[in-house]
């Protein structure tokens, strides 16, 4: 079957309803990060502002609709057999799991028809993946009952080999982001209102990046090997690793690294 995917994004609910045509049609702090040019719209507010929206979205190629809801929203629910053998299979599938998450703490946008708009937001988001082997898989649904445990000659490899196959990764990070856009040219005819009938927008967008946590973990040709980079807020303790020294940071927000981008 197809690949099911369940976005709950709060960006791009007013574009679902128009069909996913938010590139154009998206106006005021929603247009930042995805056309900032509409920011100089017209029909922009003069103010607009919005706080703690939130969204999740999950992909996988053995969930339908229904189970991501239920996976996502009931995590406490007890596993049948039949459901631990379901889910292990979800994670061993080619794609594996992919989750997404954001929080868009606050943002604001201010727009005139002469001057154009401006606007600023504050967001994090997290991007996590799960693809496991069927032996990582059997473990996590089944515990001590998981297959390979009952085979002795599972006691004579190496991790990396009965992991091999098995990939893991999560990425965090903070964004603020700075948008300016407006109208740069109108001509032709006259289309009502005092407005020409074909017209020209611009924008620009920067956004200035810090890393929270970086983590990646996976075994490949029977070696297991992976790297970490956490934010001291993430309340990762390193003491009980051996000869390992963690390095701290003055930068903003305790972030691991930081960068920009541009829209």
């Amino acid at each position: 079957g197809g690949t099911r995917h369940v976005d709950l994004s709060p960006r791009v609910t007013p574009a679902t309803g128009r069909g996913g045509a938010g590139t154009a049609l998206l106006r005021n702090w929603e247009a930042m990060g995805i056309n900032p040019a509409n920011l100089g719209h017209k029909e922009n507010f003069l103010v607009s502002v919005g706080i703690f929206n939130f969204g999740v979205s999950a992909q996988s190629k053995a969930f339908d609709a229904k189970q991501l809801r239920d996976a996502l929203q009931n995590p406490e629910d007890t596993f049948t057999t039949a459901d631990k053998q379901k889910y292990a299979s979800i994670f061993t599938t080619p794609d594996g799991l992919n989750l997404q998450a954001q929080v868009m703490w606050a943002a604001v946008s201010v727009a005139t028809p002469k001057l154009g708009g401006i606007g600023i937001s504050v967001r994090d988001r997290s991007f996590a993946h799960v693809g496991l082997n069927h032996n990582a898989a059997d473990l996590i649904f089944n515990g001590q009952n998981a297959a390979f445990l009952q085979d002795s000659a599972t006691y004579t490899k190496s991790i990396g080999e009965i992991l091999d196959s098995t990939n893991l990764s999560y990425l965090h990070y903070r964004e603020i982001n700075i948008s300016y856009g407006r109208r740069l040219l109108a001509f032709g005819e006259d289309a009502g209102a005092g407005e020409k009938a074909i017209q020209l927008y611009g924008g620009v967008g920067l956004k200035l990046l810090w890393g929270l946590g970086h983590a990646e973990a996976q075994a490949e040709n029977g070696v297991l090997s992976g790297h970490a980079s956490m934010s001291s807020n993430m309340g990762v303790d390193y003491s009980a690793v051996q000869n390992f020294n963690p390095q701290n940071t003055d930068a903003l927000f305790n972030a691991v690294g930081n960068g920009m981008a541009f829209d």
